[in-house]
């Protein structure tokens, strides 16, 4: 079974078995290397995909759990991981949940001049 990642807000999980050698960038679970920006790891519009029964899969599956640093792509891997299923947005380089999506601010009724 496939799982499928996203990254949450700014936190930055590194791939549980990418260990870098000198000079290389990290790789960081549902992010991308920004080369305008070093340093920079924005959300990628891709989940990170591995295997549930990789080395990966188990770790990820572990992290997601304990620490929230994650989202579930999908249902499938929310379901195997044992947390709840979310609805995400890409919003301005970010996944976000739906219901938090940046909505319109009502507008305010303005005051009668009587």
């Amino acid at each position: 079974m496939q799982l499928r990642f996203h990254a949450k807000a700014d936190a930055l999980q590194r791939v549980p078995d990418f260990h870098p050698a000198v000079g290389q960038h990290d790789r960081y679970v549902g992010r991308e290397h920004d080369e305008d920006r070093p340093g920079s790891f924005p959300a990628s519009k891709e989940p990170f995909v591995c295997e549930s029964d990789s080395f990966n899969g188990q770790r990820l599956r572990h992290l997601i759990a304990r620490d929230g640093d994650l989202w579930a792509a999908d249902q499938a891997t929310a379901d195997f991981c044992q947390v709840p299923f979310v609805e995400l947005e890409f919003d301005d380089g970010e996944w976000i949940a739906k219901s938090a999506a940046k909505t319109p601010a009502p507008k305010s009724a303005s005051p009668s001049k009587d």
